[in-house]
């Protein structure tokens, strides 16, 4: 049974509405394996990276992830320990995706009592690809990691 309050929010017979895509991305990280590989805070083994665009042109699935976007679409970033006892945040996201305009509007957010970013995908560059950098706080240690975005344009 359709409410009134739900007849209001709909659009007129024949319009649709538009709403972008959220991509979630899934961090999982072996801490030791992390910790004992990095090679001068970087980390080389141990982080395991998953969106929910696998089946639509992401690759590097569980190495190095390059998420396949579209102008528009919002990106959602949690990370999680393999070991429950760890502790592991992302502190922050930056690089040239950000500072080229392609990730916008970055925000730490608490999504379902987990620590989240989100991002707004920019209209200022499409059809490129872009390093972007995760600044993640390891049981006390940070640690950097360089994943990439691909951004198609608008309808592409």
């Amino acid at each position: 049974m359709q409410t009134r309050e739900m007849a209001e929010k709909m659009p007129p017979s024949g319009q649709t509405i538009n709403i972008a895509p959220r991509i979630k991305i899934m961090v999982a990280i072996n801490t030791e394996l992390a910790q004992v590989n990095a090679k001068n805070g970087a980390i080389t083994s141990g982080l395991y990276m998953f969106d929910t665009t696998g089946y639509n042109g992401s690759s590097g699935t569980g190495t190095k992830l390059y998420t396949d976007c579209r102008v528009g679409d919002h990106l959602n970033w949690a990370i999680r320990p393999l070991n429950p006892n760890d502790e592991v945040t992302i502190s922050e996201i930056s690089g040239p995706a950000v500072a080229d305009g392609i990730l916008l509007n970055l925000e730490q957010v608490r999504e379902h009592g987990v620590s989240c970013w989100t991002a707004l995908v920019g209209s200022r560059w499409h059809d490129r690809i872009a390093k972007y950098h995760l600044s993640l706080n390891v049981n006390g240690l940070t640690l950097t990691y360089d994943p990439l975005v691909a951004v198609a344009g608008p309808g592409t």
